[in-house]
């Protein structure tokens, strides 16, 4: 119990400390009604000990699903990245957290992943939209309902 009331907290500090700026990377994909669309927090990209990290966010078309946040260390040069910390949020903004065992994986070609994860190493983000002054889930319910 420690653990996650721990992890809420450093959480909540962590996405506290900066102003979001989320951008839509990927989607939304998958079959109508139960599409996904992936962002990354702009203002959370940073370079700790020649790794770049980021938040993520994954939403769900249907927002009863809730959303999936994960904090990513990339290895840009060996393609692959490690979850640091992530955080299940239900419709009504509850978190749910946990922090993985540090593992690496590669990143898969033609994913999500393969996506975002080039977009964060480069740190080129042109291609990806962005709505200013929405949450996150206010940017999400504009996204599905314009495709």
């Amino acid at each position: 119990m420690k653990k996650i009331v721990c992890a809420v907290v450093a959480i909540c500090m962590s996405t506290s400390a900066h102003a979001a700026n989320w951008w839509m990377i990927v989607g939304p994909t998958g079959p109508l009604g139960d599409r996904s669309a992936f962002f990354v927090d702009r203002a959370s990209v940073s370079k700790v000990k020649g790794f770049t990290r980021a938040w993520l966010s994954a939403m769900k078309e249907n927002p009863a699903a809730g959303s999936d946040r994960s904090y990513v260390q990339f290895d840009c040069e060996q393609r692959r990245y490690m979850v640091l910390q992530k955080a299940k949020i239900s419709q009504n903004m509850n978190y749910q957290s946990n922090t993985p065992p540090p593992t690496w994986s590669y990143v898969v070609p033609d994913t999500a992943m393969d996506v975002i994860s080039s977009n964060v190493c480069s740190g080129d983000f042109y291609d990806g939209m962005t709505l200013k002054g929405a949450t996150l889930e206010q940017f999400a319910k504009t996204v599905f309902a314009a495709r």
